[in-house]
């Protein structure tokens, strides 16, 4: 055999006749087809198990990512109030009205904004108080409206023939189906004395609540135990209400 001759190639060109001496060179190259036949082994033993070992961590990151992240998703979604002008243009957005103004807005939580508008009918010559909420819905803001009281356009004569009898009789009022995080329902109504800074709402009990009247309006708001609207009383107050 020729030297530098593969041993492999040499027995598959010529028979095997007689016994041949195997040199060291041939062990040598018998034993490196061994050993890397072995280390492919070797190699795929150990990368099955890692394989699916991450198969597993990924599907189970997968499941659970929505529920380890959700408590700090619904904190980043939490609203913010808005202008009044950005208000306006989302109401306006669902009932649009020229004559729409707000009158006061407040979070009632960290999905719901309580708005209080104005919107005046001059063809009706009354004036419509509206009490509704923009709800976070599908990452955008939504107007719904809740209830309203009206008022008609009164004249300095009138307005002094109506407080002839007492400035209660002036008073109005209605309940709105809306309640916020201490389960008390939304009323709101109107007083037309300038005079008047807050409602005495009293109850069957005699248990007496707040409500503030907004500044510069006519319009007075607040949120009271839900009770049949017979078991309340009204009365103007002079007593100014600074808290909500």
């Amino acid at each position: 055999m020729m030297p530098g001759t593969n041993f492999e190639d040499s027995l598959r060109r010529e028979p095997y006749t007689e016994p041949r001496r195997v040199t060291v060179q041939q062990v040598e190259q018998i034993k490196e087809r061994v050993a890397q036949g072995e280390r492919k082994k070797n190699h795929f033993k150990w990368l099955i198990p890692v394989l699916l070992s991450l198969t597993v961590l990924i599907g189970v990151s997968w499941f659970n990512l929505p529920f380890m992240q959700s408590p700090k998703a619904a904190e980043s979604k939490a609203i913010t109030m808005p202008s009044e002008e950005r208000t306006l243009r989302i109401i306006n957005k669902f009932d649009p009205d020229k004559t729409r103004s707000i009158i006061h807005q407040e979070l009632l939580d960290n999905r719901q904004i309580l708005v209080l508008t104005k919107v005046i009918k001059s063809d009706e010559k009354t004036t419509v108080w509206e009490a509704g909420v923009l709800n976070e819905e599908e990452g955008s803001l939504k107007w719904l409206k809740k209830g309203e009281v009206t008022t008609p356009f009164i004249s300095r004569e009138q307005y002094e023939k109506l407080t002839e009898k007492g400035v209660t009789d002036t008073l109005t009022h209605a309940f709105v189906p809306l309640t916020n995080a201490n389960g008390r329902t939304l009323v709101i109504g109107t007083s037309i004395d300038p005079h008047t800074n807050s409602i005495d709402i009293t109850d069957s009990n005699n248990n007496v609540y707040k409500a503030r009247k907004i500044q510069a309006s006519l319009l007075w708001y607040t949120f009271l135990p839900e009770k049949q609207q017979s078991q309340y009383r009204y009365e103007p107050s002079e007593e100014v209400v600074t808290g909500k």
